[in-house]
């Protein structure tokens, strides 16, 4: 279910203005050509599977390196009807909306990175507070290093509905520390099977944020990271949601099942006026996540998908060995497409409606066996000012 490189090359070079044409040409028709289509069209054999952990109130997730279009996400092991999530596929102002109150998922571009937004309405996936930032004493908030005197913000706050806690911060020594001691021990048998979860306005991008959580300043379970929970890199001026998995974290002491303590460490933080909401521990649901590759060519000696095309940004070099995977009809198209291009420039219009008669059979034959398989967006419209009307339930 490959076609070499090579191969491609040879059917080309079956009409003589291309076979006198450079090698080079004809590859860079084809990428052209395979470009074309895949924006037409996301052929079955570029489904890739992979899994994503969802949490309750966390609505942007990192996709795969690889993501082109998403092609469905649901339960990974549910398999009656009445209890599989089926999320939505919707517009990016539908999904912040919520207008109908299900399940939904978008995907959503935020200075150049893309993301998968997922609203998943589960109410089994679990959320536990850690601490709030209702008060300074209860739990105790306390400030060491670059860090100022820590006061209580009643204006600029995430998910606590009252306050966060200001955090001013003068860059001396590089290191930021604000710690709390919880006023209750918090004991939880299954922290092996949960995320810490954290969001931090920032007043300027830090090198690193590091977050630790365990028994005392002592004992901990922790992780330095460099970029917010969904992927993207820190963004100054706004709220950055940071998260650790408790099963992968670094372990300072023997960390058992109490908790008594959290920290958040400012690395490389600017001089500054910075903000800490309330911290949770919460629990995930595995979800099936299918998605369309971008990639198109397998490289020699491999059995997988590995690249988009087959030079790269950084090489114009190829390998006639690779191979575009894919059945016949693929490849026909792909051919064709290429040969098109290459022959527009041809003096010889009867070649050329040879080639422009052969392109459109071998669509015709591509759509008739693999009709595109991309969700359709769902979305509702307003009839009057308060009169939604779903989509879905229109003939």
């Amino acid at each position: 279910m490959a076609t070499r490189l090579s191969n491609l090359i040879n059917r080309m070079g079956n009409y003589t203005p291309i076979y006198n044409t450079e090698e080079a040409r004809k590859v860079a028709a084809l990428e052209e050509a395979i470009r074309g289509v895949r924006r037409s069209i996301n052929p079955p054999w570029t489904l890739q599977k992979g899994t994503l952990k969802s949490f309750s109130n966390v609505f942007t997730y990192a996709t795969a390196s690889d993501h082109l279009n998403l092609a469905y996400l649901d339960n990974q092991k549910t398999k009656d009807y009445p209890n599989k999530s089926r999320f939505i596929y919707t517009t990016l102002q539908e999904f912040w909306e919520d207008p109908t109150n299900r399940n939904q998922v978008a995907e959503i571009w935020d200075n150049g990175t893309k993301m998968l937004g997922v609203n998943n309405k589960d109410t089994e996936l679990g959320e536990t507070i850690i601490a709030d930032t209702q008060s300074l004493t209860t739990p105790t908030w306390a400030s060491s290093g670059d860090a100022g005197t820590l006061v209580l913000d009643s204006v600029v706050f995430k998910s606590n509905p009252n306050y966060s806690v200001r955090v001013p911060i003068t860059n001396s020594a590089g290191s930021a520390t604000v710690t709390t001691t919880l006023t209750t021990t918090l004991v939880d048998a299954n922290y092996k099977r949960k995320w810490f979860f954290v969001a931090v306005y920032l007043d300027s991008a830090p090198t690193s944020m590091s977050l630790r959580f365990g028994a005392s300043s002592t004992v901990y379970l922790s992780k330095t990271v460099t970029t917010q929970f969904d992927g993207r890199a820190f963004e100054a001026d706004d709220w950055n949601v940071l998260a650790f998995d408790l099963n992968e974290a670094d372990i300072t002491g023997s960390q058992s099942t109490s908790f008594a303590y959290q920290a958040i460490i400012f690395t490389g933080a600017a001089t500054g006026t910075y903000y800490i909401d309330t911290s949770f521990l919460r629990g995930w649901q595995l979800l099936d996540y299918w998605y369309y590759s971008n990639n198109n060519v397998k490289l020699t000696g491999s059995t997988n998908l590995n690249q988009q095309y087959f030079t790269t940004a950084s090489s114009p070099s190829y390998d006639t060995a690779d191979s575009l995977l894919g059945e016949d009809e693929w490849s026909d198209v792909v051919v064709y497409e290429a040969s098109a291009r290459l022959l527009a420039d041809a003096k010889e219009q009867g070649l050329k409606n040879d080639v422009e008669q052969k392109r459109i059979e071998a669509w015709t034959n591509f759509f008739n066996k693999y009709p595109d398989l991309a969700p359709l967006m769902t979305q509702t419209y307003r009839r009057y000012e308060t009169d939604f009307i779903d989509t879905n339930d229109l003939v």
